[in-house]
């Protein structure tokens, strides 16, 4: 080898590694940002599961209730008014629903709900809002 091809040797020795070390950073980089987006998709499915348990109930209660809606914590439920859910255990979830309103038909009755879910210690939140009929005449 010439004096001169040693240097050349190592410059191009040095720059190969350059690129395998960039190459390996955006590896590890692409690696931790997908498990990130991972978690991130997992904590709003549990959120939003929350959500539909408590629409479930919602649901029930309203079956259950014959003439005017009691689920509110004021007893009687007018738009606007927070639906008492103390007797739920919703984990680690700060959860309100919201009674929107009512209309009533012929043989049934619609309700409207919005149902919010938040993480205490996390920034993860699942809102869902429904309408549920309710029919008055069991034999169609």
């Amino acid at each position: 080898m010439r004096k001169g091809e040693r240097g050349i040797a190592i410059i191009t020795v040095l720059l190969l590694s350059l690129i395998s070390l960039g190459f390996i950073g955006a590896v590890l980089f692409l690696t931790t940002q997908g498990s990130k987006t991972a978690l991130t998709g997992k904590r709003y499915m549990s959120a939003l599961e929350t959500a539909k348990g408590v629409a479930e109930y919602i649901i029930n209660e309203v079956e259950a209730s014959s003439g005017t809606l009691s689920i509110c914590e004021a007893g009687t439920c007018t738009p606007g008014a927070r639906v008492d859910l103390t007797r739920l255990d919703t984990g680690n979830y700060d959860v309100t629903a919201i009674y929107l309103g009512s209309e009533t038909g012929t043989n049934f009755d619609i309700y409207a709900f919005r149902i919010t879910v938040v993480g205490q210690n996390s920034s993860e939140r699942a809102e869902v809002e429904f309408v549920y009929r309710k029919n008055l005449n069991p034999n169609p």
